[in-house]
């Protein structure tokens, strides 16, 4: 069984909302779209931590091995952080 990804998740939501309420569709605010794409994001990150693992090893500039967390690295890669 292959998960569902965080992009999967959030166009399966709104699609559900299309097909099963087509009035709710209208009515739908911005609010309810925003946090479904709050949502996508936090599962997306984790999505992208879980696949780095707990811990991971690179080979810095100076030639020398740092170990960077999952957290470390997606605050780098992605800017988590700020």
């Amino acid at each position: 069984m292959s998960k569902e990804t965080s992009i999967e998740w959030l166009v399966t939501k709104i699609i559900n909302v299309w097909q099963n309420d087509h009035e709710k569709w209208v009515e739908m605010p911005t609010k309810v779209l925003l946090e479904y794409a709050e949502q996508a994001k936090e599962m997306e990150k984790e999505q992208i931590m879980e696949a780095h693992g707990d811990e991971r090893d690179y080979l810095s500039d100076s030639g020398n091995f740092i170990t960077i967390s999952a957290e470390q690295y997606y605050n780098e890669t992605y800017g988590g952080d700020k």
